[in-house]
């Protein structure tokens, strides 16, 4: 995850140097892993009930690693959208009402994620507005999938242990 978040940032960087090929061949190839998030974590819902983060076997740091993976994971979203964002800024016109810098799109990156809009950057196309809104829905995705590894995190330290017939915490 740490790679990824650092080549994430080095592709936000060198965008304005790329041909538009290369450059949106990066950001699809950056974006396959916030589509992998969501499958995964999707799947492991669906599978095994809600709990996400069980399969951890060092019981005494599973919250840590809930709140460490949630923290990596929200990284990811911020740089990849933010590299979408600016991408979109240097190869069509008027994405956006201002002209948008690199730190720019981290910090509209990160105001969306937070759901903070201070109007200060907004998107004016379609397309931009579309991929706005997607950055908002995968907060309250995350949200839920954290909130879920803590519960699971709470009752697997009181002792409770899950299995495929019980329907029950």
């Amino acid at each position: 995850m740490v790679v990824l978040i650092a080549v994430s940032i080095g592709v936000l960087i060198g965008l304005e140097y790329m041909p538009f090929g290369l450059a949106l061949v990066c950001c699809i190839l950056l974006s396959q892993r916030i589509l992998e998030y969501v499958v995964v974590y999707s799947r492991n819902f669906i599978f095994h009930r809600g709990r996400v983060f069980t399969h951890f076997t060092d019981a005494s740091m599973l919250g840590q690693w809930v709140i460490l993976v949630f923290f990596l994971n929200v990284m990811e979203i911020v740089v990849v959208f933010a590299v979408w964002y600016r991408f979109f800024f240097l190869f069509f016109d008027r994405a956006f009402s201002p002209a948008i810098t690199v730190l720019d799109s981290i910090y509209l990156s990160m105001t969306t994620f937070a759901m903070v809009s201070f109007g200060d950057i907004v998107p004016t196309a379609y397309f931009t507005k579309t991929f706005v809104m997607i950055e908002s829905m995968l907060i309250l995705y995350t949200i839920i999938v954290v909130i879920n590894g803590l519960i699971a995190v709470h009752f697997e330290s009181r002792g409770h242990k899950y299995t495929k017939d019980s329907d029950s915490l």
